[in-house]
């Protein structure tokens, strides 16, 4: 239809899809700035000056464009990868905000399209005239040009879209940048344990402290603590902006004068002030309570943390503490059952409990070789790439640079230093692309990442699963202590995979009697594979139902 249409029609149709660009994108900003400043007026007037800003040279640009067409082309070129790249890098936030938004983002890059090919053939370009004397010359130069340009809508494509250069894949958790910057809120601690820091812990408690004074720009500069989530979680519990399980649970214990509140009820509140208790777990403080509830230990990662809950007090270690039952909180994010054992072997003979909850992740806690718990040896480290893993084999890595670098060649292009190609394919993401598509055509010869390290390593990975060995010690410990043992596995968001339990693990359990919740794609956030608040409630159930009454039964 466009080729039956004249130049001037074409013009016509260019310019009505132009303005709607222009409309379609300040109404876009408006919104957004508005819906920014509902929660947070400061961050609402720099969005909107911010994008007042993007918006001057779009608009700059569509005048031009529609006074002098024959400028047109180049205008388009320039504007489509920056409204691109500034507007699908961030399409999640922007449905996140709201879906209408979204979608207006998205149409206008279709506006900018149809306009650049309606005003492409331009005949009263100079470019015109010059194909008329050197034809060759112009149409070489013209497909390089649209070759050029390709390859630039393509990058711009592949990096909003989430692809690195020189990441064959795209784990959710790795996100490597510019540089490498290493934060302090994990440590391990003299033990081998990996908790949170104490710089961590009492910088939160501080924040906390002074809740309604806080400068986010300090926040985002602390060396120590970068969860905000966090923060703001136990600010708006202690502010009384929830509406959840827990905050209910809080509410009835303020009503109650101090010397009515229990010994629990006393640490509970405590923790809503401090959070991270001082041995560095999410949890009330750790000592040996004497009380008729129920004491319950929950092992775990970062589902017994409460990753992903849309308030970490809306977990179900917190859904559990509001149901009566004493909880022991030492779930880390990216931990292990070698971990799950260190915490037993040192907790359980401090704390007494009645129950033991180890919630083995079926996703990553299943272990094929040996890890040493050594004091102050972390097992990963926090860093603005993501949480890397110091463990990706038996042999440990000494420090984050090195453990960087190591990912950076596992999931990136190898032998770049002897392989001249492999370096340039390593330069932006298309090429990053090409070089993984070549490979799978085997027209590339296969190399094997950090080959060295992986040789040493190989004699000390077993083809059968050694998580068993830590799980039976901890059913040891709990015997000792005569403490109760529960099993419970926390399955993969069912998008993920098919395999049942434990019909599809044979002799991951052997031995060791196991309890699986039944849960739904719909218990997930699907973007990280964690539970959502429905989750972690269905969970919570689930271990209720296990658990028993919280108030134990008196003796006899």
């Amino acid at each position: 239809m466009a080729d039956s249409l004249t130049f001037d029609r074409k013009k016509v149709l260019a310019r009505g899809l132009l303005s709607a660009l222009c409309g379609s994108f300040l109404l876009k900003s408006a919104w957004i700035a508005y819906l920014v400043s509902i929660d947070e007026p400061a961050k609402g007037l720099a969005v909107g000056g911010l994008l007042a800003g993007i918006a001057t040279p779009v608009i700059l640009a569509t005048w031009v464009t529609i006074k002098r067409p024959e400028m047109s082309r180049w205008l388009l070129v320039l504007m489509f990868p920056v409204l691109s790249f500034l507007q699908l890098r961030h399409i999640h936030e922007l449905y996140a905000l709201h879906p209408v938004i979204a979608i207006l983002a998205g149409m206008e890059q279709f506006f900018l399209v149809f306009a650049l090919m309606l005003l492409w053939d331009n005949p009263e370009s100079r470019w015109a005239r010059w194909s008329q004397h050197s034809p060759r010359l112009m149409t070489w130069l013209q497909r390089s040009a649209i070759v050029l340009v390709a390859f630039v809508w393509i990058e711009v494509l592949l990096r909003s879209s989430g692809f690195q250069p020189n990441v064959l894949q795209r784990p959710f958790w790795f996100h490597p940048g510019e540089s490498l910057e290493v934060m302090g809120d994990y440590a391990a601690n003299q033990d081998g344990i990996m908790t949170w820091s104490p710089p961590a812990v009492r910088y939160l408690s501080e924040l906390l402290a002074k809740a309604d004074q806080v400068d986010q720009a300090a926040f985002d500069t602390c060396h120590y603590f970068h969860d905000d989530a966090l923060f703001k979680s136990y600010a708006d519990l202690q502010a009384g902006l929830l509406e959840s399980e827990y905050q209910r649970y809080i509410a009835q214990i303020m009503a109650k004068p101090d010397s009515a509140r229990t010994e629990i009820e006393a640490a509970s509140l405590a923790q809503t002030m401090r959070p991270l208790n001082a041995d560095g777990f999410r949890s009330i403080p750790f000592r040996k309570y004497i009380t008729p509830q129920k004491k319950v230990l929950l092992l775990g990662d970062s589902f017994t943390w409460g990753f992903s809950a849309s308030k970490i007090t809306n977990s179900f270690a917190e859904c559990l503490q509001s149901r009566g039952y004493v909880v022991f909180n030492t779930g880390i994010t990216a931990t292990d059952p070698a971990q799950y054992e260190a915490v037993a072997r040192k907790y359980i003979p401090i704390l007494k409990p009645d129950v033991v909850v180890v919630n083995f992740f079926i996703g990553n806690d299943i272990m094929h070789f040996k890890r040493e718990v050594l004091p102050n040896r972390n097992m990963n480290y926090l860093t603005n790439a993501g949480i890397i893993n110091a463990y990706p084999g038996p042999e440990w890595l000494p420090d984050a640079e090195t453990t960087f670098r190591f990912i950076l060649e596992e999931y990136g292009i190898p032998n770049q230093e002897s392989h001249w190609f492999n370096g340039l394919c390593a330069q932006t993401a298309t090429s990053t692309q090409a070089w993984r598509a070549l490979r799978a055509l085997r027209i590339l010869p296969w190399a094997y990442p950090n080959p060295e390290y992986w040789k040493r390593c190989k004699p000390q990975i077993s083809k059968e699963p050694v998580s068993e060995d830590h799980l039976q010690a901890i059913q040891a410990e709990c015997k000792r202590a005569n403490a109760q043992f529960i099993l419970a596995i926390v399955p993969e968001m069912p998008s993920i995979t098919d395999k049942r339990i434990p019909e599809d693990y044979p002799g991951l359990f052997d031995g060791l009697e196991i309890h699986v919740p039944q849960l739904e794609q719909a218990d997930y956030f699907e973007k990280d594979q964690h539970f959502n608040d429905q989750g972690h409630r269905k969970y919570a159930d689930f271990l209720q139902g296990l658990l028993g009454s919280p108030i134990m039964p008196r003796p006899q």
